[in-house]
């Protein structure tokens, strides 16, 4: 796959992921009480949000991609500890969809310190590795400096806004996969007849 393919499929990711994050946000807002998991909807809800970890991490390969090495070491840090961090969720999620499917819900009730620790865990790296990519994408100049400081404050900024963070999280991802996708077609050669 060559690398402008790559970020055109990121930039969309991106824009997909963003919109499961709204998705997931709205489905929050509709699901009355906290997921408990008696619903079905509280598993839609928890493949929204692996799906969208899942995604985000296509369009953390592509800011990579078209980064290249202007990035440097900030960068290359910030897209691995995010990596890592996102990979982590979208397993926790996967995980607690699937030992839901394959066992009970009491199993997943009984394992909940465990989603818990790897929530925290997959979070701060989530976050550390997010910030530490903005500043590298705001330094090194290729794509608009609002995309670098959009990442840096992504989940500090949305954290505190409780259950209108994700709406904010899904229109910030968005926004970079259509950047990202414009991108590409501003690179696109001009094919004269």
């Amino acid at each position: 796959m060559s690398s402008v393919n790559l970020i055109r499929w990121g930039g969309l990711a991106a824009v997909l992921a963003g919109l499961m994050y709204i998705a997931h946000a709205a489905g929050d807002l509709l699901v009355p009480g906290p997921l408990d998991g008696d619903v079905f909807g509280d598993y839609v809800l928890e493949m929204l949000w692996g799906g969208a970890f899942a995604l985000l991490l296509l369009t953390l390969v592509s800011l990579r991609a078209v980064h290249g090495t202007r990035y440097k070491r900030l960068g290359t840090l910030g897209f691995f500890v995010a990596f890592v961090g996102y990979s982590v969720m979208f397993a926790k999620s996967f995980a607690i969809v699937a030992t839901a499917i394959v066992f009970d819900f009491q199993a997943v009730q009984e394992a909940k310190w465990v989603w818990g620790m790897l929530f925290l865990g997959s979070g701060l790296l989530s976050v550390s590795g997010t910030v530490l990519l903005g500043v590298a994408t705001f330094r090194a100049r290729v794509l608009p400096p609002w995309l670098g400081v959009a990442l840096v404050l992504l989940w500090p900024v949305t954290i505190p806004l409780a259950e209108n963070g994700p709406f904010a999280v899904g229109l910030i991802w968005a926004l970079l996969g259509y950047a990202l996708w414009a991108r590409t077609r501003e690179r696109e050669p001009v094919v004269s007849a």
